[in-house]
């Protein structure tokens, strides 16, 4: 809910600025993450973002944090890209078998190289933006392995809004005021990006 919520206003305020923009789902359903990379690349989209609520068995865990697709460097990452990537369990099995062909590991390695800078670039630029315009603590940029990340033929970037299981993020997400902070935080982002 809190994510279709953010990526809707953030669709507003993109347009009022006069970007194109294309949700891969704008009613609470899942799209599976082959197919979310698959509508941005059909779509030749400029720039792929994800927006996501983070959650952990560590109840004091908090903050959002801004991920490009890389190598994990730290334990953090992996286990956000773990919880992220385990959503492929709802997927068929031939779009699992999908992620971890020799061809998409080649077209993958292609990919980072080719887009790594433009998108940690773009997931700084978000992370100091919501730093500056929200109450959610910043847990900084990373980089991680994300599924829904892998196929995107553009930079692209996976935003953790902040953990659904800490009491006091889960309270500014449920808050209006944050869903909009968050997008005109993006929103910023991607206008300086450009």
């Amino acid at each position: 809910d809190v994510n279709l919520k953010i990526s809707k206003i953030l669709k507003n305020m993109l347009e009022d600025k006069g970007f194109q923009v294309i949700l891969t789902r704008d009613v609470d359903r899942f799209v599976t993450l082959n197919d979310r990379t698959k509508i941005a690349n059909e779509a030749g989209a400029d720039i792929f973002i994800s927006v996501h609520a983070n959650a952990s068995t560590n109840k004091k865990a908090r903050g959002f944090i801004s991920f490009f697709l890389s190598d994990a460097k730290t334990d953090q990452a992996r286990a956000a890209a773990a919880l992220e990537n385990a959503s492929i369990r709802f997927e068929s099995s031939q779009s699992q078998k999908d992620y971890v062909s020799d061809l998409d590991f080649i077209l993958l390695d292609m990919v980072q190289s080719e887009f790594l800078k433009e998108s940690a670039d773009l997931a700084a630029m978000i992370e100091q933006n919501i730093q500056k315009h929200t109450k959610i603590d910043s847990r900084g940029v990373d980089q991680a392995g994300f599924f829904v990340l892998n196929k995107a033929y553009m930079p692209s970037v996976l935003i953790e809004s902040a953990f659904i299981s800490n009491k006091k993020d889960e309270k500014l997400l449920k808050s209006e005021k944050t869903h909009s902070d968050i997008a005109r935080s993006i929103t910023e982002s991607v206008y300086q990006f450009k």
